[in-house]
């Protein structure tokens, strides 16, 4: 171990920004199967085909990645009965006609961004290399950093508790 990582103490930037990336991990988990969920349902119930192309058949859409697909006036009604599931599952939107799961994806990949930028110091790694470099690295550079900091939350948690 290199000796700058035995001093290592994470600043309190790194930690927060650790601990918001835990949270948009697992609120990405809770979001997802409810929304996929219901975006099946509503596909299945519907049967919506396809718009057809070039003289291809029309398909029957039932994977929420193919809603592309739908012509605008069944896409119209997916997205309405989308909403309307979204309320009854109880799930907050931060603007009007977004779609949770959509949103949950995006604050990861903010939260991701921030911890990066936070722990940039810790190696000399800068955040453009990181975007240049393939989703493998990126990945892995987020999974080192993450099992750094994150020991620290609770010895931090613990600390600022016991100083009460």
């Amino acid at each position: 171990m290199n000796k700058n990582l035995k001093q290592f103490k994470p600043t309190p930037e790194m930690l927060s920004s650790c601990q918001a990336l835990t949270m948009a991990e697992a609120w990405l988990k809770t979001v997802e199967p409810i929304v996929l969920g219901y975006q099946r349902n509503i596909l299945e119930f519907w049967r919506f085909g396809s718009r057809e192309k070039q003289g291809r058949l029309a398909e029957i859409i039932t994977d929420p990645k193919r809603s592309y697909l739908l012509d605008d006036k069944d896409f119209a009604l997916y997205v309405a009965d989308c909403e309307d599931e979204r309320i009854k599952a109880g799930l907050k939107i931060q603007a009007e006609g977004n779609c949770p799961l959509l949103e949950a994806k995006s604050n990861l990949a903010k939260a991701k961004w921030a911890l990066i930028e936070a722990s940039k110091n810790i190696v000399d790694i800068d955040s453009t290399q990181l975007l240049i470099s393939d989703l493998e690295n990126y990945n892995k550079y987020i999974e080192l950093t993450m099992r750094l900091i994150a020991q620290y939350l609770t010895r931090e948690g613990n600390k600022n508790h016991e100083n009460k």
